[in-house]
């Protein structure tokens, strides 16, 4: 998971209820009507600005829609409680098993007993349609296409615990909670046998479909060469990835290996087991033969698909626009003269919070990987400077101090002990930092649907022109 860019806006994260089942129960609507809780959040108050409540009788065409809700839950199409989300709502009751990050416009949604989300007023596969109001005088409702409404939307615990037990052969899962919500949607699942796992959904991204099929053949390949990654599981028809509808569209879901062990933080013994392990990685990667992967680490998927996303921003300007590119084009002229760099398959996001160090056998520390999506192959220098960028301060004339020095040394001292580090890979480290932050400004750029134009401020792309000019008499350190 990046570091990231800008603290992203502050999501609500609608905790699932310890019984959702009972929970549904309770709050299902009766006779069209939503129940007085969901009120307010349906239709606001009835005097904006008093603070009255809102009315509590649904609009005609709800009520004139009930007995076809009725009958499809008698036909085992039941929802638990129903919520009506504008584009200003952020989540709905904890019974509706899923908050929503809405895109524009009105958009109904029903949370199924189990928490998983269905699009009311949508025909679902084996359910029946409500049929249109009978009154003569009321307007044709048009309902726009679901990525048209919605940007995305984050299930609770209780959605991806159905859907896990749905599609794959762990038994019972006894909880399952969000872990974090960043470019992916990470939860933690305990299964009844004491078992644990890490489901990863996989969000749209800006570079386009997620690189399952590498990523997946990668992590098999690692495994068998005896490097501690985090597997992906097999799902009950053998895929290692199942899709996941929701309203925005299906995402995949993974199921990953749990893993065990500290972070390294600032402890040096293991920032340096940290490195060792990326170059046994890149090692035990070399004879890797699997799919081919969607994406690279080079400057095509790294530079300039970002520096489009970038321009294409909402926020930019057209001061801007030329400087950005301008800083582009100096940095792609100074790799391409760089002499002949190794490239490597690598994890793509190697910031020292995505592996765990534990105790070996024979007492040393040992390095475990996880999260490699966005792996890919491309250069070793890039790899490398992941680590180096996330310590790094974000200022024109930041420096390293004394501890984060100390912990980039350890981080070289140990990835030598495995593998031969040219210098000349090293000398682009310092380059490939400020190819690190064009990526992530494109990645931020292309999720400004889902994250607000405040995530990537004008005032704030004026400091990083600032800055990136500057980092370009940046030197490695040593």
């Amino acid at each position: 998971m990046p570091t990231p860019l800008l603290p992203p806006p502050p999501s609500r994260v609608c905790p699932p209820p310890r019984d959702a089942t009972a929970h549904a129960r309770r709050i299902r609507p009766v006779r069209g009507r939503p129940p007085p809780s969901l009120a307010r959040l349906a239709h606001g108050p009835r005097h904006p600005g008093r603070g009255a409540p809102g009315p509590t009788r649904a609009p005609r065409r709800d009520r004139a829609a009930a007995p076809a809700r009725r009958a499809a839950r008698a036909a085992g199409a039941d929802h638990g409680g129903a919520a009506h989300l504008d584009g200003r709502a952020q989540c709905g009751a904890q019974g509706a098993g899923a908050c929503v990050a809405a895109g524009g416009g009105r958009g109904r949604f029903a949370g199924s007993r189990s928490g998983a989300l269905t699009p009311c007023g949508e025909a679902a596969e084996g359910r029946a349609e409500s049929p249109a109001p009978r009154s003569r005088k009321a307007a044709p409702v048009t309902t726009p296409a679901r990525s048209a409404q919605i940007a995305q939307t984050t299930p609770t615990g209780a959605a991806i615990a159905e859907k896990v037990a749905q599609a794959y052969d762990f038994g019972e899962v006894r909880s399952c909670e969000l872990l974090r919500r960043s470019f992916n949607h990470v939860y933690g699942l305990q299964f009844a046998d004491g078992r644990h796992a890490v489901a990863r959904l996989s969000a749209d991204r800006p570079r386009g479909a997620p690189n399952i099929g590498y990523e997946t053949a990668l992590l098999v390949h690692l495994k068998a060469r005896g490097v501690p990654v985090a597997g992906a599981l097999a799902a009950r028809d053998g895929a290692h990835a199942v899709a996941m509808d929701l309203p925005e569209g299906e995402r995949p879901l993974i199921l990953f290996e749990h893993l065990d062990g500290d972070v390294p933080g600032d402890v040096l013994p293991d920032v340096e087991a940290t490195g060792r392990g990326l170059a046994l990685l890149h090692d035990a990667a070399q004879d890797y033969h699997g799919p081919a992967s969607r994406y690279t680490l080079e400057l095509p998927d790294l530079l300039h698909a970002s520096l489009e996303r970038l321009h294409a921003a909402p926020t930019m300007t057209d001061a801007l626009r030329p400087e950005f590119s301008a800083i582009a084009r100096a940095l792609e002229a100074r790799i391409t003269a760089m002499p002949a760099l190794t490239r490597v398959h690598g994890h793509g996001d190697c910031h020292g919070m995505n592996n765990f160090v534990t105790e070996g056998l024979d007492g040393g520390r040992v390095a475990s990987f996880f999260d490699f999506d966005d792996a890919g192959p491309g250069w070793l220098a890039y790899d490398l400077c992941v680590y180096l960028w996330a310590m790094h301060p974000r200022t024109a004339g930041g420096t390293l101090d004394a501890t984060s020095l100390a912990r980039w040394r350890s981080y070289l001292v140990g990835y030598r002990s495995a593998r031969p580090l040219p210098s000349a890979d090293v000398d682009a480290i310092a380059a490939f930092m400020a190819v690190r932050q064009f990526w992530l400004m494109g990645e931020h750029a292309g999720r400004i649907a889902v994250w607000g134009t405040q995530s990537m401020p004008t005032s704030w792309l004026r400091t990083q022109v600032t800055m990136l000019t500057a980092w370009a008499e940046l030197q490695t350190p040593e």
